[in-house]
């Protein structure tokens, strides 16, 4: 085999095996309303996650994508955390607040990854709609981030 050939082949190698090392994010962000300071809301947002998650979020996923694997189910996530708002424009008012996050991190395709990202935040939404009463809750498509190491 010749040195340019083998050149070749390492570097479709490399190819590959950066493809592979590289994690996609699909996911949403439910963001929780009210006028309630920041450490109740984010208590709020972690019961319920908690909720959503441990009454079956996997299992509605599986239910309506059914070919998944394993592996590929495993990425499914739902996190709360606090995050800052501070206008572009310098219009509005900044602030600080709490959302919960959900969606699917994986490597590869994952077919319907926006679907399923989206079932997680309907999941979420629907929680936190019913715990409060309101229907007037805000979210985001957070769209794909890529991590490669």
């Amino acid at each position: 085999m010749s040195s340019k050939r083998r050149f070749a082949l390492g570097l479709l190698a490399l190819a590959v095996i950066a493809s592979c090392s590289r994690i996609h994010t699909i996911g949403e962000a439910v963001y929780v309303p009210g006028d309630a300071p920041v450490h109740e809301k984010l208590g709020f947002a972690q019961e319920v996650g908690a909720q959503v998650w441990e009454t079956g979020l996997t299992d509605r996923v599986r239910e309506v994508y059914p070919k998944l694997t394993d592996q590929q189910l495993s990425g499914v996530f739902l996190r709360w955390e606090t995050i800052t708002v501070t206008p572009v424009t310098g219009e509005g008012q900044s602030g600080t607040g709490a959302r919960i996050r959900t969606g699917i991190q994986h490597r590869g395709d994952v077919e319907n990854a926006e679907g399923i990202a989206k079932l997680c935040a309907d999941a979420v939404e629907e929680a936190i709609s019913q715990r409060l009463g309101t229907s007037d809750i805000h979210r985001i498509d957070l769209r794909e981030q890529s991590l490669s190491f």
